[in-house]
């Protein structure tokens, strides 16, 4: 989380074209403050989601596919098997489903295939 994407942390002259970005989905921002921007019924239906959400990656029927390469230009950011909620998919995803039923985006040979 980079606490300089937030609102609070932009001037007051980069404040409202920042918050029109985030209200367009032209940009995001993580931890609390995301917390803080979701509604009521956002709140609700991510709650719902979570109750659920180990079935899409556990699912012997489902595909998974994960892209486990960092973004470039995000120096920062914690790899992907560092953060809690890659490691809960990545884990329930190897559970029980197949192999062939696992991508990973962001391997070598997957990055190789797509570049063309």
């Amino acid at each position: 989380f980079d606490a300089s994407e937030t609102p609070d942390a932009k001037s007051t002259s980069e404040r409202p074209s920042f918050e029109q970005d985030l209200q367009a989905g032209r940009k995001f921002f993580g931890g609390a403050a995301y917390e803080q921007s979701r509604t009521e019924e956002e709140k609700a239906s991510f709650s719902r989601a979570l109750q659920s959400m180990d079935l899409l990656y556990a699912h012997q029927e489902t595909m998974v596919w994960r892209m486990t390469r960092l973004v470039d230009g995000y120096p920062h950011a914690k790899p992907y098997g560092d953060r809690g909620w890659p490691f809960f998919e990545t884990s329930a995803a190897h559970y029980i489903k197949r192999s062939w039923l696992n991508l990973n985006l962001g391997s070598k040979t997957a990055v190789g295939a797509l570049s063309g």
